[in-house]
């Protein structure tokens, strides 16, 4: 199972991970807002906080996308998966204990020196293609150099991606 943040329900709408966490956390149980976000806090053993500003906005956006539905109760909002949320979560393989593992391993990674240092880089990459680009506008002549470039970098990137004994 994967946590990618580019899951994708039938109507092409992106699901992320906090909403994925969500629905997992609601695949058990119906909550309200305080322990959706007492719930994460818990499972990301202390990598995470959730805050308000996260949740109730993913909380919103599940339901606008139709996978969880609202009982208003006296003063608070209980969520809980809907027939279609359901399905989504079965389709999503989210079933698995393999979830909150998978949940806290990405949380540490993004708070490691070697993301940190990966983020940096990336941010210079976005950088240098910015400025290539406005290039391209005073001489677009060197498109095709550029998209060379560029494809030759996905090109060994995807290499990288695959399992060492397959590279060669």
């Amino acid at each position: 199972m994967s946590l990618h943040g580019n899951h994708r329900h039938k109507r092409g709408d992106r699901v992320g991970r906090i909403q994925l966490a969500i629905l997992q956390l609601l695949r058990i149980e119906q909550m309200h807002g305080y322990q959706i976000i007492k719930q994460l806090g818990e499972k990301a053993e202390g990598l995470y906080s959730p805050s308000a500003g996260t949740v109730y906005p993913a909380l919103q956006e599940l339901h606008d996308k139709g996978l969880i539905d609202i009982d208003e109760q006296k003063d608070k909002k209980v969520y809980f998966l809907n027939e279609n949320g359901k399905k989504h979560v079965q389709d999503m393989g989210l079933e698995s204990n393999e979830f909150w593992t998978e949940w806290r391993r990405r949380l540490a990674w993004k708070q490691s020196e070697q993301f940190k240092m990966l983020r940096e880089e990336l941010d210079k990459w976005e950088q240098e293609l910015h400025a290539a680009k406005k290039q391209l506008v005073r001489n677009p002549a060197r498109t095709e150099e550029l998209l060379a470039i560029l494809a030759e970098a996905r090109k060994q990137v995807s290499l990288w991606t695959q399992p060492k004994d397959t590279r060669e």
